[in-house]
């Protein structure tokens, strides 16, 4: 087993991912390791697969692709070598496919290493026996083997709408808000684009706002606004977007960018007038001072208004129970309808708002959180038994990981 002593220079930090493409995970995890870089950290990177993101990583990242838990030790174990003696481990996992690695790797190796794992969705975990697959292991996992303290809520509503589904409190856990980018010194002069919205992220159904844009659109059109809708991004709910535009009519006022290279992002901001969308993207276009209205997930016709409008703190689009919601429609409306005083006034309300996220301010919260107790975030006193580990490890080589590498496309045979 890899032990950690006193601490001695910078620490190792660990992050398990399914695959290094475009998402909100994943391109999180490329602006924590760069942070981390620059701060002098080392840090590991385990994937089933590359992505597009593997150009955005800084080249000092260690990164694993496909490589089995011994071979993450012996990695760790080199980076541990005689003139680094003693260096603390952390460990992230951002979702439950990255999760139970996590576990199942820290319960054979490094069992006193400092994990943190992030819940960024309010159904993230769901427990019950009625689930198939593994899925019921997984959640049984998080509640039981993954101590509170390592469990890192994006917001409150996330972590009420856990406590719900667990019958129980998360005392320990933290809540914290995505850590983003946010553009030090004067911002960028943009040249906003009268009319041009601009959408970035996974096109997946529960993204309402996807499906129901090009309602919107063609309403906006037939009162007079000539809207243009850029979307940035690709995912499964991309046809049946495609199939209600061309009903609709408005396939000349809508562009389908694909995937864009995450370095490149930037550049959207600048031209767009007005951003509709969730998650990180969202807080992004509102750094680079664009008016970003919030919808709110699964819903397509309701938003929350501006981004700094939202009702609880660091939400970024899940569902607030209780709280007002507003047309999405009308909202655009407002948007678009801004004078040059009121967009200037929006712009600097919306740069102002994102300053909470800035990747160096929750950088060194998440990391001052794990390194404030020698114990809490470990699974050194996990009641977790031999023959259990051994059923999770079980249920992760049979059942898993194999479903994890089909839905990144990939078969081949566990290597044990």
């Amino acid at each position: 087993m890899i032990r950690r002593s006193s601490p001695a220079g910078k620490a190792i930090n660990l992050f398990f991912s399914p695959v290094l493409e475009h998402g909100g995970i994943e391109t999180l995890i490329v602006r924590f390791s760069r942070w981390l870089v620059a701060q002098g950290e080392t840090v590991i990177i385990v994937t089933e697969r590359k992505g597009s993101l593997v150009n955005g990583l800084d080249p000092r990242v260690i990164l694993l692709e496909g490589g089995t838990e011994t071979a993450i030790a012996t990695t760790l174990r080199r980076q541990q070598g005689p003139a680094s003696d003693g260096r603390e481990i952390r460990s992230f996992s951002f979702n439950s496919k990255t999760l139970i690695r996590q576990l199942v790797f820290h319960c054979r190796y490094a069992r006193d290493a400092r994990l943190l794992s992030g819940v960024f969705h309010d159904c993230a975990y769901i427990p019950g026996k009625r689930l198939p697959g593994p899925a019921t292991g997984i959640n049984w996992a998080f509640d039981r083997i993954l101590p509170d303290r390592a469990k890192w809520f994006m917001n409150g509503a996330v972590k009420r709408a856990h406590e719900l589904r667990f019958s129980r409190e998360f005392h320990d856990a933290l809540v914290a808000p995505l850590p983003v980018t946010v553009p030090e010194g004067p911002a960028r002069e943009r040249q906003p684009k009268a009319f041009q919205v601009l959408s970035v992220g996974r096109l997946v159904p529960w993204k309402g706002y996807n499906l129901a844009m090009p309602q919107k659109i063609a309403e906006l059109r037939a009162a007079g606004f000539p809207v243009e809708w850029v979307v940035a991004g690709d995912g499964p709910a991309r046809g049946g977007m495609i199939e209600r535009v061309r009903a609709l009519g408005v396939e000349n006022h809508v562009r389908f960018l694909g995937t864009v290279p995450y370095d490149q992002l930037s550049s959207l901001f600048l031209t767009a007038w007005a951003f509709v969308g969730v998650g990180t993207s969202l807080v992004e276009a509102a750094a680079a001072g664009v008016p970003a209205i919030c919808s709110v997930a699964s819903s397509g016709d309701s938003c929350y208004g501006l981004a700094d409008e939202v009702p609880e703190p660091f939400c970024v689009g899940e569902r607030v129970p209780g709280a007002p919601l507003r047309d999405l429609g009308a909202e655009l409306k407002r948007a678009l309808e801004l004078d040059e005083e009121d967009y200037r006034r929006i712009s600097g309300r919306m740069i102002q708002y994102s300053q909470c996220f800035s990747v160096d301010a929750v950088g060194r919260a998440l990391l001052n959180w794990m390194d404030s107790s020698s114990e809490g975030t470990n699974l050194v006193d996990c009641s977790l038994g031999r023959k259990r580990a051994l059923s999770l490890l079980k249920m992760y080589q049979d059942s898993f990981r194999p479903t994890v590498l089909r839905s990144i496309g990939i078969q081949e045979n566990i290597r044990r």
